[in-house]
């Protein structure tokens, strides 16, 4: 059996720095619930994939906070001189940006593909103003198996469909306005938490029997083993 590494994470100066701190074979979840010791083979399986993923995203991306941030990165995000557009789809063999701003003709706004996957092409500026305006539609075209689709970039901000027409299919809408009309936030961020908060819990799936398990179940079975 492989022998895992618990990983210590250090914030400094908003970059993650993932430290060994031993070589175990003991998880400290076990001693919280000694019955999961019988799946000890697959939980060391499963923080093994774990920390191999971590630390290529580490590698590739600098940090988990960094690759988080995929919002800064895919879709389509304008700099001071041009406009960027990327959209994640490995298994395309052709991809193209289409919309109004080029009356949905691609051929002259084909993209490039990474080794990751991601498709991406850059669209310089035109006399000072973006290429693809504000409020405009645009969709990612894309080839796969010899036929051709269009569909809404996974990482567009507005989408909108014509009501007028029964089954119409959504577009992508560019959203992008000028400075005077963006909502500014008028409260300061809430500070960070010094531990992790439970986002949610499913209650009726929350026991080992085949049954919808009640709120007593979960109160007396697993509540307990949530610590703050």
């Amino acid at each position: 059996m492989r022998r895992v590494q618990l990983i210590t994470a250090i914030v400094q100066e908003d970059k993650t720095i993932a430290t060994a701190k031993g070589d175990v074979d003991h998880l400290p979840i076990y001693d919280l619930d000694p019955k999961l010791e019988i799946f000890k083979d697959h939980f060391n399986y499963r923080m093994k994939r774990y920390l191999d993923q971590k630390c290529f995203i580490e590698k590739n991306e600098g940090s988990l906070e960094e690759f988080s941030k995929g919002y800064l990165k895919f879709g389509i995000n304008t700099t001071k001189d041009a406009t960027v557009y990327r959209e994640w789809a490995p298994a395309a063999q052709e991809a193209q940006l289409v919309g109004d701003f080029n009356d949905w003709n691609g051929a002259n706004h084909n993209m490039e593909k990474d080794k990751f996957g991601v498709w991406s092409i850059k669209i310089d500026h035109v006399k000072g103003n973006p290429a693809i305006p504000h409020n405009s539609r645009v969709k990612f075209r894309f080839r796969h198996s010899g036929a051709w689709a269009d569909r809404i970039p996974a990482w567009i901000r507005y989408a909108t469909v014509d009501a007028s027409k029964f089954g119409a299919p959504y577009d992508g809408v560019h959203w992008d306005p000028p400075a005077s009309e963006r909502y500014t936030f008028q409260h300061p961020r809430p500070s960070k938490p010094d531990a992790p908060r439970i986002y949610e819990a499913h209650v009726g799936m929350s026991g080992e029997k085949p049954a919808v398990s009640t709120y007593r179940e979960f109160a007396d079975n697993v509540l307990p083993a949530c610590h703050a």
